[in-house]
């Protein structure tokens, strides 16, 4: 069984946000260094854990560099993929879809472009907000002359770039604008269009702020509906795109198909007559679960619900089917063959509408 998809945790920041909780640590002068022999140093574990469970690496199709703060790695990529290629007897990368996130005020244009020739050809920019007043809200390093910056830059030398868009922030003076935020967003011509709701600890300073859970429910209608306005497919809860630029990578998951991960935090999946899930540690051991058949379908049923091409109905039984019917009539999804897709209005609620279904 073949796995055709890998993803890299880069976990380095300059400046660690006060919202973030990915997993990550201060930047040093040999964080790089450091990088490349912990991601050297799992190699043997991983391909161990391919071979135990009769996987394998003929090619990959998908690569996600994400973070942390990618765009600190650089050039150095490369020199890490030319080993991963060679310990893995990879000729050569059949990449359908290449990404990496990029900070706008922590990389460099000239290794951007070396990485664009080495055959990146998407980046993800963090941008989160397009209005200068929240940015001292969002703990942000950099401003917004900086965003203004990148989004010029990516636009004139890659037409693939998707942006990082963030709803729920705090409201401390004045009622946000998303629309308005949009629509200059937008004059930049990306392609794909992340959308977040701003999820925080106990410790968060400006919790007090935050909106509720109507405001929020109004922020992601009033998105969907001007992004569908201007031609982008919703095709995932949290994710639009113009036509063809949906994310390859990110299918890999919601279809359930097996990926790679290497990276402290970064998980993995293997998934044949039994799954695998796996989690590198900061130490660089890995934590290996088992998942029966039901563990499986039940995870698959929740990612694929999130989709707009839904989930299989047959599965259910038949009061189960009775609710999915109520959910239409609701106006919160419809029925497709032998599918159900739930829409914006079933997407805003979507933890509960599952719920009940189970």
């Amino acid at each position: 069984m073949e796995v055709k998809s890998l993803y890299i945790h880069y976990p380095h920041c300059e400046h660690l946000c006060n919202y973030c909780d990915f997993y990550k640590s201060k930047f040093k002068s040999d964080s790089n260094e450091n990088f490349f022999n912990y991601l050297i140093n799992s190699l043997p574990t991983q391909k161990e854990i391919l071979e135990k469970n009769n996987f394998s690496i003929s090619d990959l199709e998908t690569i996600y560099i994400g973070g942390g703060t990618p765009s600190l790695w650089g050039k150095e990529i490369i020199k890490f993929l030319e080993k991963f290629k060679k310990y893995f007897e990879i000729n050569h990368f059949s990449l359908k879809e290449f990404t990496i996130e990029v900070d706008p005020s922590r990389y460099q244009e000239k290794e951007i472009l070396e990485l664009l020739k080495y055959g990146v050809n998407r980046l993800s920019i963090g941008v989160q907000s397009f209005d200068k007043s929240i940015f001292p809200l969002l703990d942000r390093s950099h401003d917004f002359s900086e965003i203004e910056k990148t989004l010029k830059f990516v636009s004139s030398h890659h037409e693939n770039f998707s942006v990082d868009f963030m709803i729920g922030l705090p409201e401390v003076d004045s009622e946000r604008n998303v629309k308005n935020e949009l629509e200059r967003i937008l004059k930049f011509n990306p392609k794909h269009i992340s959308l977040y709701i701003l999820s925080v600890g106990e410790s968060y300073p400006l919790k007090d702020y935050l909106p509720d859970d109507e405001k929020i429910r109004e922020e992601y209608l009033t998105v969907h509906e001007f992004l569908s306005r201007n031609n982008f497919n919703h095709y995932e809860v949290s994710n639009y795109a113009l036509k063809g630029f949906e994310s390859n990578h990110n299918w890999q998951y919601w279809k359930q198909n097996s990926y790679l991960a290497l990276g402290p935090s970064g998980s993995g999946l293997l998934v044949g007559d039994a799954g695998y899930r796996y989690k590198w540690l900061p130490s660089g051991e890995v934590n290996v679960e088992t998942l029966s058949s039901n563990q499986l379908n039940l995870e698959k049923l929740y990612t694929m619900a999130r989709t707009n091409i839904g989930i299989e109905i047959d599965q259910f039984s038949d009061s189960a089917i009775e609710i999915f019917k109520d959910y239409e009539r609701e106006g919160l999804g419809e029925f497709q063959g032998k599918r159900f897709a739930f829409n914006q209005y079933g997407f805003v609620n979507l933890d509960t509408l599952i719920e009940r279904i189970l």
